[in-house]
């Protein structure tokens, strides 16, 4: 580690959570944000405005939801083992109450844990959350950058030089070079879109596609620039 490294606190990024919406509550909220009036001439300003509302809710309501979810996990398994160890048979619905609400907790658990291991070959139903949570975990290990060195061999560290590095890079090279004769040179490929190819790329969508496009992508998969995982739109 270098002594004089500058030390940044990194923002925590909202990322809707795939457990949320097993919770009473959280389909609710979102209707309530899309019921909202915003008098703006362009749809995808109103868009951006509700799912706006949608994540400050969301990041409001899921604090409070969720505060003492492991101490409220905890103690679920306690009253468990207490009603089973005193049982004569007159525990028998307090137990099945009981254990209906541990497998909602332990439910959540394993979303919020498999969320994070991006493990897609498990069918759902199947309960590891100790496998999830170490996929999770040496994946944040892996992804994690502790330095970086420029082309000049300059060393970075904190995540500002970091970021300035890499996008130092990436803009010199696909920065054009401005070369010469580039219509000669794009005359010896053949077009492989036709006019047809091309007027079906080019005309309006559907709302059946869009739905079908949505339905098809992976319910867990990396969030989009919106922070909502595709299960978001996929539920609600």
């Amino acid at each position: 580690m270098n002594p004089d490294q500058e030390v940044v606190l990194k923002q925590k990024i909202f990322r809707y959570e795939v457990a949320w919406g097993k919770r009473e509550g959280c389909s609710e909220l979102v209707q309530a944000a899309w019921k909202q009036n915003f008098f703006e001439r362009l749809k995808i300003t109103t868009i951006r405005k509700v799912m706006e509302v949608c994540r400050n809710k969301l990041k409001s309501w899921s604090k409070e939801a969720f505060r003492n979810h492991k101490r409220l996990l905890n103690q679920k398994r306690e009253v468990l083992r207490q009603l089973q160890e005193s049982d004569l048979g007159q525990h028998s619905s307090q137990i099945k109450s009981i254990q209906r609400e541990l497998d909602g907790l332990l439910e959540e658990e394993e979303l919020k844990w498999r969320q994070r291991a991006k493990q897609r070959w498990l069918k759902d139903g199947d309960r590891n959350t100790k496998f999830f949570y170490k996929c999770a975990t040496q994946r944040k290990q892996v992804n994690f950058i502790k330095k970086v060195a420029s082309e000049e061999g300059v060393l970075a560290y904190n995540q500002e030089e970091v970021a300035k590095t890499f996008q130092f890079f990436y803009q010199n090279l696909f920065t054009t070079s401005k070369p010469l004769s580039m219509e000669a040179a794009l005359q010896s490929f053949k077009p492989s879109v036709s006019e047809e190819m091309n007027g079906l790329l080019a005309q309006e969508f559907t709302e059946k596609e869009v739905v079908t496009a949505i339905n098809g992508m992976n319910p867990l998969g990396s969030p989009g620039p919106d922070c909502f995982l595709a299960v978001f739109y996929q539920h609600h």
